[in-house]
């Protein structure tokens, strides 16, 4: 057998007919990945799969509404950040190795300090504190990589970004979930949070008596604005920042705080506030920054941690291990978006003005479609839509309803039902982590065109008028 053969006999490949769709993978050194992942692997294999396979009966001609996608509205890069672009080429910069810890960060350091980011007894944070990566997926990788042991837990709110809750168990750790209530408006109950984590490091010591370590609840991810929910933590709520801030440290648990929706938020009166603002507890927190969602620039992949400089240089050696260093075109991109004047440009907040009005015109589009005697679509009470561009729409009143091959019983059903009949996909409740497993619900994003919007939700309400 030759090399290739022996490769592929080693390999097994899932969606191997649709090559654009990656394998979700496995936790390290097992061949699945946990437990608490079983509903969202479900979700991802027929989200993919069952598409895939209803896909092949259709004419290439259809016309598809893909609103499951992530992308933001679609608008021109900035210009000073084209202007900073076009200055490094014409200089010999870039015929240079960049540092691994980035080698323009001092306009990163000037916008941490605009966001009121300081350390221990309100000493300056420095650019040893900053390093630049590509994209906040990424960065997600490389803080897992440096704070995660195997066996140690990871904790995600439920609902929450679903493609991140794979990341901790690909380097080992384990992924577990809190419920986010109707109760306390879907934002994470500090109280509730902290016992959570009590409980589990109090069944991990049980479980793991044979290590030479004790795994534990190693992190919280915060997403602020949160995706896909769209809550905003603000200033007006800053007791929940430090209630949040001082449950993990007292529980030795980093909060990852995702903050890369910032700046989509309707109300630019009322940013999401970093948690790391309480310079007592700024260690505790690992912050990360990008730009693909406020500033619609999803195709350059470029983002930053903030973080205590041990957790930095030891995610340095990682960017060291997998590429030497880092792009210096990245860097210039970064820094041109991020500085003192972030959120303040005119420039910028033409942008943002402009991707917000798109957004809140959808937003209410939507409204008016499920106030709407047509249909049984719901809206979730006590979700408080705040920025982004994601609907979540409660389609449960469809359980049991029937047309054709069809009896809507699940997510999966609803799904290739809608799929089948009228070319439209999202993303299911499921694989977000929705808390309420008997409810039927859809995630749909509203950053494209009203013009695009209106169509679709018409040929919605059409295909869903199907079922009886």
């Amino acid at each position: 057998m030759n090399a290739l053969n022996i490769f592929i006999n080693r390999k097994k490949f899932s969606n191997n007919n649709y090559f654009y769709v990656a394998n979700l993978g496995s936790k390290l050194n097992q061949k699945n990945f946990s437990n608490n992942l079983t509903r969202l692997v479900k979700a991802r294999k027929y989200m993919i799969n069952d598409i895939i396979s209803i896909d092949k009966k259709k004419n290439e001609n259809e016309v598809e509404y893909n609103y499951g996608h992530g992308n933001p509205a679609n608008v021109n890069m900035l210009m000073d950040t084209k202007k900073e672009i076009n200055k490094l080429l014409t200089t010999k910069e870039l015929s240079k190795y960049n540092s691994a810890l980035g080698s323009k960060k001092e306009n990163l350091l000037k916008f941490l300090h605009s966001q009121n980011i300081y350390y221990d007894n309100y000493k300056e944070i420095t650019v040893n504190n900053i390093v630049p990566t590509n994209s906040v997926t990424n960065a997600f990788d490389l803080v897992l990589k440096t704070i995660c042991r195997e066996h140690d837990v990871v904790l995600f709110t439920a609902p929450c970004y679903g493609l991140f809750t794979y990341m901790p168990e690909r380097v080992g750790a384990t992924t577990k979930f809190i419920k986010l209530r109707k109760e306390d408006n879907y934002l994470i109950n500090p109280e509730l949070l902290k016992l959570e984590i009590i409980k589990i490091n109090k069944n991990l010591a049980k479980k793991y008596i044979n290590l030479d370590y004790t795994p534990r609840v190693v992190a919280f991810v915060n997403e602020n604005p949160h995706n896909p929910i769209g809550s905003v933590i603000s200033s007006d709520k800053v007791n929940l920042i430090k209630e949040l801030n001082k449950v993990c440290y007292e529980t030795s648990t980093f909060i990852i705080d995702d903050l890369v929706y910032q700046g989509t938020e309707y109300n630019q009166d009322k940013k999401a506030l970093p948690l790391a603002v309480f310079p007592k507890y700024f260690s505790n927190v690992i912050s990360l920054f990008g730009v693909s969602k406020a500033f619609s620039i999803p195709g350059v992949r470029v983002g930053f941690i903030v973080a205590n400089d041990k957790l930095i240089y030891e995610i340095r050696n990682h960017i060291f291990y997998s590429m030497d260093s880092y792009s210096l075109l990245n860097e210039v991109i970064l820094s041109s978006i991020f500085n003192k004047d972030t959120y303040q440009r005119k420039e910028q907040q033409k942008l943002l003005n402009h991707n917000i009005d798109l957004y809140i015109k959808n937003m209410n589009i939507i409204n008016k479609f499920i106030a709407s005697k047509k249909n049984k679509v719901k809206k979730i009470e006590c979700l408080n839509l705040e920025s982004g561009f994601f609907y979540i729409l409660d389609f449960t009143e469809y359980k049991n309803t029937k047309y054709k091959n069809y009896k809507i019983k699940s997510e999966k059903d609803l799904l290739c039902f809608l799929y089948e009949y009228g070319n439209i996909r999202f993303v299911t409740g499921e694989a977000i982590a929705w808390p309420d497993k008997s409810m039927l619900i859809g995630r749909i994003t509203f950053s494209d065109s009203t013009e695009k919007l209106i169509k679709f939700l018409k040929v919605l309400n059409d295909t869903l008028s199907l079922l009886r």
